[in-house]
Parts: structure tokens; C-alpha cells; sequence
């Protein structure tokens, strides 16, 4: 996803933090909790939390090496010999929810990106114990690229309201204010509103 932004092939990603290239700009968005997937009538089904150490057992299935997700993980995992057990390792999530709601193994994602899942029934999400492992999600936007009139609306949709807490910096209105406009904002456009349940506030890449 950060790859695809720096080639212009997006305007924008919502991705788990990594080290970025100079020639993004980083607006931090929020904290997600890593959880386990795995598919219902899975043997740990009848747990309420999880522990690191039940997965030693279980076949992982990841995201790719290099990912925010996947730095998590091995992070979580690092004095553990679990990571030895990833069979299969992608950078698409929707095949590895796939893969793990047919019962080929279980998987580690940022919660928000399995929220649809959960609530259609295949999928079962299981947190951690103590809720021990979240993930930093940051927007990335090629600072050389202009944002379209669209990106600006849903952006600044996303943003209002929060704040960084370590700096007291207030984010909304800043992406607007980065003046890279591919079109002039209509009065259409500026009094348009967006549902809260907005599906495109829950992406699927984390």
C-alpha cells in the first residue's frame, strides 16, 4: 500500500506504521488492537482471550514481511519459536480471511479490518489477553501528488476532531490546508455530510 502511494497509483493509504520515505507525509490516525482470527468451531472458540502461547500449535497465516501488521506480530512473537509455523504469508488480506474462514489456520490482524467478517459469522475474533498489542495506523499521502477534491472531503471527514495527545496538535482541517488541490471545492461539496458507519473508515489493507 505504501509502495502504491509513492508510485502514484493511489492518493492515500491507511496503513499500520512502519519506517515511511521522506517523500510521504504522516498524519497519525489512531490505535488498533491486534487480534487473533480464526475460523467459528475452531478449538479456541471457546476461549473469551487468548494467550501468546496457545497459538504453538496452530498453523499462521500473515501479512507480508514488511508490513505494520506483520512487525507486530513478529514483535509479539519474538521470544517464541510460533513464527517457525507461518505456511503462508500475503498481502492481501481479504485471501488471508478467506484462507482462515475455510479452516486452512489462523491469523493476526489489527481488529478494525475484520469487523464485516465478525459480524457476518465467518470469522471469529479473539483478543489477547490484557489487550496487549496495539497497532499504530497512520494516513500516508505522497506529499508530490495533489489530492483530489474527493480525497480532501473524506480525509477531512476522517480527521475531525482528533488530536495528537503527545503534542496537542488538532489534525482536522490540516489536510485541506496542505493547498494540493486537483479541484476547487464546490459549496455542494463543502456542505456535504458523511455517515458515521462510513465503510471506507474501516479499510481492509491493515
Amino acid at each position: 500500500m505504501v509502495r502504491s502511494v509513492l508510485e502514484n497509483q493511489i492518493d492515500f493509504a491507511i496503513v499500520g506504521r512502519i519506517e515511511y520515505d521522506h517523500k510521504l507525509e504522516v498524519i497519525p490516525f489512531m490505535q488498533n488492537e491486534l487480534v487473533l482470527l480464526v475460523a467459528p468451531g475452531h478449538r479456541l472458540c471457546s476461549k473469551k482471550s487468548v494467550r501468546v502461547e496457545d497459538l504453538a500449535d496452530e498453523n499462521l497465516i500473515l501479512r507480508e514481511q514488511g508490513s505494520g501488521t506483520r512487525r507486530l506480530v513478529e514483535k509479539a512473537l519474538s521470544n517464541t519459536e510460533i513464527l517457525s509455523t507461518a505456511y503462508v504469508e500475503s498481502g492481501n488480506v481479504d485471501f488471508i480471511k478467506e484462507l482462515v474462514a475455510m479452516g486452512n489456520g489462523v491469523t493476526l490482524l489489527a481488529c478494525m479490518g475484520a469487523d464485516s467478517d465478525v459480524d457476518s459469522g465467518s470469522l471469529v475474533m479473539l483478543p489477547f489477553e490484557g489487550g496487549a498489542f496495539s497497532l499504530d495506523i497512520d494516513i500516508v499521502i505522497n506529499k508530490e501528488r495533489p489530492l483530489s477534491n474527493a480525497d480532501i472531503l473524506f480525509l477531512d471527514y476522517l480527521l475531525e476532531d482528533k488530536s495528537d495527545p503527545h503534542v496537542g496538535y488538532n489534525y482536522s482541517g490540516l489536510v485541506r490546508n496542505r493547498g494540493l488541490l486537483r479541484d476547487k471545492p464546490s459549496a455542494t461539496d463543502a456542505k456535504r455530510s458523511y455517515p458515521a458507519d462510513q465503510s471506507a473508515s474501516r479499510p481492509s489493507s491493515l
